[in-house]
């Protein structure tokens, strides 16, 4: 055979398997992760779905794909840290995707780079708690689960750090015995999250590093906020004195120019105990 003919060959079969490897790797389907903690101040277990970075998608027919999936994991609350609308997408798209979650168990939200940029701050919080869901904006609510208080806080998103960490400041007056939970959007915050007396902490924001690689590159090539091979893309991390951030991959498939690659989007179930 003839020497060019084998390097067509070669160039060909390069091209086909790196297709077959992008295809697959362009999973759409939802995946449910669980992850397990424990914690000396529960005493029943409490169910948590974390959803983040929907970014104004649609989810299914009439949304029932994500609300279906929430539903079977019997959860006691839901957890929003952000960017459930997209600052360029229609944010009704955004709006009808967590209408319903509040039927299912006490909601709560914080927002995202992507609603601060949409400059609708007030507009955003009208409509998001006529859907019964708590805005939480450098504040905490007490709730009761189970027979035990739980203290949910949040933050909103600043685009200038400084900002951010104002509001942290705020927050750490707040904390007692009870255990808490922080919504806050940037994951890369890691070293700022370690000075708030919470329990966790829930981010999304990262998009799991967009483009991962099995076994190699987990945490992704590229996250805002870190630049290339990025730390803190999902999973739990462990802060300091049993203190853990969890994070979110996030649930939108096409909320950048840049394709999720063996990314799946991703509900994360936390169940503490």
């Amino acid at each position: 055979m003839k020497p060019l003919k084998i390097i067509k060959g070669i160039l060909i079969l390069g091209l086909v398997a790196f297709g077959v490897y992008f295809t697959f790797g362009m999973e759409e389907e939802i995946q449910t992760t669980y992850y397990y903690l424990e914690s000396d101040k529960i005493t029943a277990p409490i169910r948590i779905a974390l959803v983040s970075d929907t970014h104004s998608e649609t989810f299914g027919e009439d949304n029932k794909e994500l609300y279906e999936r929430i539903q079977k994991e019997e959860v006691d609350l839901i957890c929003m840290p952000g960017d459930i609308l997209d600052d360029k997408k229609d944010p009704e798209k955004g709006y009808k995707s967590v209408k319903d979650f509040s039927t299912l168990a006490p909601t709560f939200y914080t927002t995202g780079n992507h609603e601060i940029r949409r400059k609708e701050n007030k507009e955003i919080q009208n409509r998001m708690e006529s859907m019964r869901i708590h805005v939480l904006q450098g504040e905490w609510k007490e709730i009761e689960i189970k027979g035990q208080k739980l203290l949910i806080g949040g933050m909103d998103d600043a685009l200038l750090e400084q900002e951010h960490l104002e509001q942290v400041e705020t927050l750490k007056e707040k904390q007692g015995n009870s255990f808490s939970l922080l919504l806050s959007h940037k994951p890369h915050l890691f070293d700022d999250y370690r000075s708030i007396p919470f329990d966790v902490v829930l981010c999304g924001h990262a998009h799991g590093g967009q483009w991962r690689i099995p076994h190699l590159l987990e945490n992704g090539v590229t996250a805002p906020g870190q630049g290339f091979f990025p730390k803190y893309t999902k999973g739990v991390h462990y802060l300091e004195e049993g203190k853990k951030m969890v994070i979110g991959r996030g649930l939108a498939s096409h909320s950048s120019m840049i394709p999720r690659l063996y990314n799946p989007p991703e509900l994360v179930i936390l169940e503490i105990h």
